[in-house]
Order: C-alpha cells, then sequence, then structure tokens
C-alpha cells in the first residue's frame, strides 16, 4: 500500500500529463516516500487516452488510468479517481500544472504539523484569465452565503483515507466534492502554495 496517492482528472490533457507525472513521481523520489498516480480521464476529445495508455505501460507499478464513458466534469472525476485509491493520503491535482507537484511538500508538511483531516493548498494570486478569476469569485461568495457547512479551499487538497471511505457512496447529480468532504470534518487547515499560468493550449473545464 503506497503513503500517497496523487489523483488527477484529465480533460484534454494530452500537452501536460506527462510531464505532470515526471514531475511527480521526481518529487516522491527524491523524498523516499512510496506513491501512486491516479489518472481520470473525463472523455476528453483530444488523444490524452492514449498518451495515458502509454503512461500506464512505462510505469505499471505507479500509475493507475481510468476513462469515464461521457464528460462528467473535474469534480466527478476527481470523486471516481479518489474512490481507486490505496495511499493513506489522498492529494488531488490539476493536470495543467499551474501547480507545481513539487508544492505537494507543503500539504505533507503542513498536515504532519497540524493533523488536519483536510488541508487545501491555497493561493496567495491565481494565474487565470480575469474572468475566470471573476467566476471562481462568485462561486465561493455563494458557498459562503448559502452553505453552512462550505470552508474557502481549492482543488489542490491532502486528504486522509479514512475521510474518503464515506465518500463511496455518494451519488449526487450535481456534485460538489469541498461541500461533502465538509459533511465529514471539521478539521480541516490551509497552507499557501504558488500558482503558475497553465501550460494547456488553453484552459478546458469551466
Amino acid at each position: 500500500m503506497p503513503q500517497y496517492s496523487v489523483v488527477v482528472p484529465v480533460y484534454n490533457g494530452a500537452n501536460t500529463i506527462k510531464v505532470l507525472y515526471q514531475k511527480t513521481a521526481d518529487f516522491f523520489v527524491f523524498h523516499k516516500l512510496s506513491f501512486e498516480i491516479i489518472y481520470v480521464d473525463d472523455a476528453s476529445a483530444d488523444n490524452s487516452w492514449q498518451i495515458l495508455k502509454e503512461l500506464k505501460s512505462e510505469n505499471t507499478n505507479t500509475v493507475k488510468i481510468f476513462k469515464l464513458a461521457r464528460n462528467a466534469g473535474q469534480q466527478k472525476a476527481t470523486l471516481c479517481g479518489i474512490n481507486q485509491a490505496n495511499g493513506k493520503f489522498i492529494i488531488t491535482i490539476d493536470d495543467d500544472l499551474q501547480t507545481d507537484p513539487f508544492e505537494i511538500k507543503k500539504l505533507i508538511d503542513h498536515q504532519q504539523e497540524t493533523n488536519a483531516d483536510l488541508v487545501y493548498g491555497t493561493y496567495v494570486s491565481k494565474k487565470h484569465s480575469w474572468f475566470r478569476n471573476i467566476g471562481s469569485k462568485v462561486v465561493n461568495w455563494l458557498f459562503h452565503k448559502f452553505s453552512s457547512t462550505y470552508h474557502s479551499g481549492s482543488s489542490f487538497r491532502l486528504i486522509k483515507k479514512e475521510i474518503t471511505q464515506n465518500l463511496k457512496n455518494i451519488y449526487q447529480k450535481r456534485l460538489l466534492l469541498d461541500e461533502i468532504l465538509c459533511w465529514y470534518t471539521d478539521s480541516i487547515s490551509h497552507t499557501t502554495v504558488e500558482h503558475h499560468s497553465s501550460l494547456k493550449v488553453k484552459s478546458e473545464y469551466s
């Protein structure tokens, strides 16, 4: 059983997923930590699946791949990967390299300091377009206004395995993963991480 499972939802990530794998593997090898990387292809329109199959064949001990039959969205793709994870801790990260995998060290260190069930990597400044940044602010405002449990978070997170056991029977049509995680723990912490411009040709997830 690996110490860490890294879950990556993939949508049209053909030009980033190999680099993401190498950077992530380099991080865990450097720190002598056991790991697995779980990619979930959310019905990409490019050749992401073919690249993932190549990654799997080259790294059979560390890579798992899954393909959704239809595009379900980032939240459900992430949940699919979480439910396939075996690590003591699960880390979720986007496929666009806006978060450098070496930032995982900050999540791990902060969790060890606080023993939190859930640690979010939060960004001082997001390198998104002005339109997407406004959209994110609106979504966060809505959650804070209408939800009693939602905490400010991000798609870069570290979760204790035992918390994710509660997610296996979640079948909501409109899934909000951060909201659901907050149903099962209030031991939540945050640490600041760097955010970079996307290496994708264009932003894919809305």
